[in-house]
């Protein structure tokens, strides 16, 4: 029989045990609470420092696509501090390396960064953990766009305008207008239309939002001019074809070879170009007949419009092709080697506001990307044809009953891609 003497000291034996076990629960509570809040705060530094890494990848990428190579560096690490990683200060360290070496994705298309901090822990000391150093990677790069239809204008009205029952359409790729005007996209009226797989606008809204099939993204990023990172090729100092001083006239049947065309093209007739470069010098290129015909042959043509020397006759002049009954029969050159392969149009970046009209008829066909990236681009007259390509240009405007589509990727190779940086691992 147990005696109370034993009943209580077996009641102190249990005290004391269940003492114990408590005091070891309350330091492993104690030490996963410690270890818990040192993890929550280093996943919230590699949080912070991949936003910082992708950040000053996509700003490096950004200086690539504008040919800008000895900006990558220090703008890949101004976005690194303006997420909160400075390079060498407070032990963060921000390594960029282009060209892109590692990874998937390497060569000068391509920019890595790295992020690097030390963070103290707050109770690791206590374990002999007082820090860790946290890495985060990220690479950018020029890759291609679902983009066909880019207009530039960062902040009018009516950078895009469709009026008259015209209709745009992008046929397996999207549009996107920089404008952060509430009406950068204008498609109000009667029988008009817009429509592609997807659209983006950088402002709030757009005017006649019941026009746009789907409805469009808002307030997107502006998407940086895809066509600045080429080279315009070298502009000769001399005329192959015409002078400074007067326009010339193609009337009958002509047919022209590439080279330097000096004081600006009127065609009046059936006009046939063989391939390669055109560089309009001056007064650009009018269609004035109201039959006429621009067709090119072989491997296909590259105009590039662009100013003569100071002091010609002939300033800038636009592309004008001014009579719905001209046929249109152009497409860009597709020689890899030739200068801007794929580009049909391409205006030097150097020239002023100029409108540029296209008025054709529904047989014409325009192959190849048009880079219009500082002038107004007008599409009029009811016909209805198909660019198998893409446009780059600051403003657009459709009118008349023009039903216009672009095809971008299902264009084939006859066209300049239009490029993008993005953030690729």
């Amino acid at each position: 029989m147990t005696t109370p003497r034993e009943k209580r000291s077996s009641k102190n034996t249990r005290r004391g045990a269940v003492l114990a076990l408590v005091a070891v629960s309350l330091v492993v509570l104690m030490g996963t609470l410690v270890f818990a809040i040192d993890a929550g705060n280093l996943q919230r530094q590699r949080r912070m420092a991949q936003t910082a890494a992708d950040a000053a990848a996509l700003a490096g990428a950004i200086e690539i696509f504008r040919n800008r190579p000895d900006s990558i560096d220090p703008s890949a690490k101004s976005e690194a501090k303006r997420n909160g990683f400075e390079h060498l200060v407070g032990g963060d360290i921000v390594t960029v390396t282009y060209p892109a070496a590692n990874g998937t994705f390497t060569g000068n298309k391509y920019v890595d960064v790295v992020v690097q901090r030390t963070v103290p822990t707050a109770f690791g000391s206590f374990f002999g953990r007082g820090s860790a150093v946290i890495h985060s990677r990220a690479t950018a790069g020029i890759t291609l766009a679902e983009l066909c239809f880019i207009v530039l204008d960062p902040a009018g009205a009516d950078a895009l305008k469709l009026s008259n029952t015209a209709q745009l359409t992008g046929s397996g790729c999207g549009l996107e207008v920089n404008s952060t005007s509430p009406t950068g996209a204008d498609a109000a009226g009667n029988g008009v239309l817009v429509s592609a797989p997807f659209i983006s606008v950088a402002g709030p809204s757009v005017g006649g939002a019941d026009k746009f099939t789907p409805a469009p993204d808002y307030n997107v990023p502006p998407t940086p001019d895809p066509m600045s990172q080429l080279v315009m090729p070298t502009v000769p100092n001399t005329c192959d074809y015409g002078t400074l001083s007067a326009r010339t006239t193609f009337s009958g049947v002509i047919t022209l070879n590439p080279g330097a065309y000096c004081g600006g093209i009127d065609v009046n007739g059936t006009l046939t170009m063989n391939p390669g470069l055109y560089i309009l010098r001056g007064g650009g290129l009018s269609a004035i007949g109201g039959a006429s015909t621009l067709r090119s042959v072989g491997t296909g043509v590259t105009i590039l419009n662009t100013a003569p020397p100071a002091g010609a006759s002939y300033g800038w002049g636009p592309i004008f092709i001014q009579s719905g009954s001209v046929t249109i029969d152009l497409y860009a050159n597709t020689d890899p080697a030739s200068a801007l392969p794929g580009v049909l149009f391409y205006t030097d970046p150097a020239a002023p506001y100029m409108v540029n009209l296209f008025k054709a008829n529904s047989v014409s066909r325009m192959d190849g990307t048009m880079y219009f990236p500082t002038g107004l681009v007008k599409f009029e007259s009811g016909a209805s044809f198909t660019i198998n390509g893409a446009l780059v240009a600051y403003h657009v405007e459709l009118s008349q009953s023009v039903n216009l589509t672009f095809t971008g990727y299902g264009g084939g190779s006859a066209f300049q891609a239009l490029r993008r940086a993005t953030v690729v691992e």
